[in-house]
């Protein structure tokens, strides 16, 4: 299904359905799409900075280079959503089910991710080349950053957060039985009580 520009004003009110629309690009700026249907839908670099995206059904969308900076995702369904390289930082994802998720390269930080669902989520950012110039590839490297990310009480079992950068990100109680921290980047994270092991 293809929604014209016209149909776009119309996504910005609550409980919107749009299954398996194609958004591609959209401006929804600060929309109100609480309690939203968008399963499956095609939200590729679509602008939902400062989106209210409370308990919307967004699980199995392909959201690409999205824009969700500061967009308030309470309880949002996010199961199995490819979110590669959206932007996500100081969102607020509180209780947000992200379980299974595709997040390789997003930015996160800053966000808030208490009491998420992460279990099975990929957060992995891609291992540098070997034979890549370190200092001349890193600057232009894509990493899955969380710093400064609020993710506790998380629930991150079976996680893949391999070559992340988790930089002072708040892990305090959060379960990350099974949880690949393969060269993961710790410095200055709080894991107060955290779960490593089951």
């Amino acid at each position: 299904m293809s929604v014209s520009s016209s149909e776009i004003e119309v996504l910005g009110t609550p409980g919107t359905d749009a299954t398996r629309a194609s958004l591609v690009g959209a401006s929804l700026r600060k929309a109100d799409m609480s309690g939203a249907m968008m399963r499956w839908a095609n939200l590729s670099g679509a602008d939902l900075s400062e989106a209210n995206l409370r308990k919307a059904d967004i699980s199995g969308a392909v959201l690409t280079g999205a824009d969700l900076h500061l967009a308030v995702c309470i309880r949002a369904d996010l199961r199995w959503a490819n979110l590669i390289e959206a932007n996500l930082g100081s969102a607020n994802l509180t209780r947000a089910d992200m379980t299974g998720s595709i997040l390789t390269c997003a930015d996160l930080r800053k966000a808030n991710l208490t009491r998420a669902k992460l279990g099975k989520a990929d957060l992995a950012t891609p291992p540098p080349a070997e034979d890549a110039d370190s200092t001349a590839d890193a600057a232009d490297a894509k990493v899955t950053d969380l710093s400064e990310a609020m993710l506790t009480r998380a629930e991150m079992t079976g996680a893949n957060l391999s070559y992340s950068l988790l930089a002072r990100a708040n892990l305090t109680r959060t379960v990350l039985t099974e949880a690949n921290l393969t060269h993961a980047r710790l410095a200055g994270i709080v894991a107060s009580r955290a779960i490593l092991n089951g």
